[in-house]
């Protein structure tokens, strides 16, 4: 029985979470070509802290913009490893901005304070998710270059080298000015 429970919660870990019925918890590459990247859709929103989130003020820094949920076992399992990224790459340029589709905003709260949260967070709203494609499943990660545009969408939970790898490729690109 431990070990089913085990191989479950493994399972799990490598896996998303359904935000909506038309959820396919699928992981989805967008890498490309750096000239064939569009530009990411710039937003506004209040943290949790009460301080705004824009993500155009952080142009020219590498930055994952992260949809999660307090509730999903693949996100929580992702967050240890962003706070260790933040840590390690923050002084290279590099931001993380994780994005709750959460309704309770106290538990959101609470659990940011628990968890030690070093990156903003703030809640996405139907319209903020429609702005990158619709999340129909959770976590999905989008990886913005220094120019601002998305390098890579990735749908499910990952290992931390793995969004390293990413984030280092990423930090060692030239930013456009286009």
């Amino acid at each position: 029985m431990k070990m089913i429970l085990l191989a479950a919660v493994f399972f799990l870990s490598f896996s998303a979470c359904r935000v909506s019925e038309n959820g396919a918890g699928e992981a989805s590459s967008l890498s490309g070509k750096k000239a064939q990247r569009r530009t990411a859709a710039d937003f506004t929103v209040p943290s949790i802290n009460g301080a705004s989130v824009n993500l155009a003020s952080l142009r020219g820094k590498v930055i994952i913009i992260d949809f999660w949920a307090t509730w999903c076992g693949p996100c929580v399992y992702e967050i240890p490893g962003f706070i260790n990224l933040k840590n390690k790459y923050a002084k290279d340029g590099f931001e993380i901005i994780g994005l709750s589709v959460d309704r309770d905003k106290a538990a959101v709260m609470d659990f940011v304070r628990q968890k030690g949260i070093n990156y903003p967070v703030a809640f996405a709203d139907g319209d903020l998710q429609d702005q990158y494609g619709g999340i129909k499943g959770i976590p999905t990660t989008f990886f913005i270059d220094r120019s601002g545009r998305i390098a890579d969408k990735i749908v499910g939970a990952h290992e931390e080298i793995f969004f390293e790898n990413k984030i280092k490729e990423l930090l060692n690109e030239e930013a456009d000015n286009g």
